[in-house]
């Protein structure tokens, strides 16, 4: 049965500006430091950062209301099977919350040259 369903695009030349206003600042805030040095390795990283962005959002746009406020931003984990399939890697809150809850997440993403764009099903 499914839970809950969110979905989220990023404009990348708006999360590269954002990202160079700021610098570590935002990004060591937003993302985990497995999340950096995976995108930071690739020829195009703000498209791979603005997909993991976008996923984030996605996920937290799935869950009720009120659950997604205990969630930090860096508990949410993108990261990729040896396949390249993206998958959530959750911790905290999060991850409690899913085990609690008997909810499995699945994600999709995809980017262009302009834009990212992410899916997440919730499957209870």
């Amino acid at each position: 049965m499914i839970f809950g369903s969110g979905i989220d695009i990023v404009h990348i030349k708006k999360l590269k500006k954002t990202t160079e206003k700021w610098g570590e600042r935002f990004s060591h805030r937003i993302f985990t430091s497995r999340e950096l040095n995976y995108c930071y390795q690739k020829k195009s990283p703000f498209q791979h950062l603005a997909a993991r962005f976008a996923a984030k959002e996605a996920f937290l746009k799935a869950l009720e209301g009120e659950k997604n406020k205990e969630l930090k931003w860096k508990e949410i984990e993108i990261d990729n099977k040896e396949s390249g399939q993206p998958f959530y890697r959750l911790r905290g809150f999060g991850k409690s919350l899913m085990n609690k809850e008997g909810i499995k997440p699945f994600l999709t993403i995809s980017h262009s040259k302009d834009y990212a764009i992410a899916h997440c099903i919730l499957v209870k």
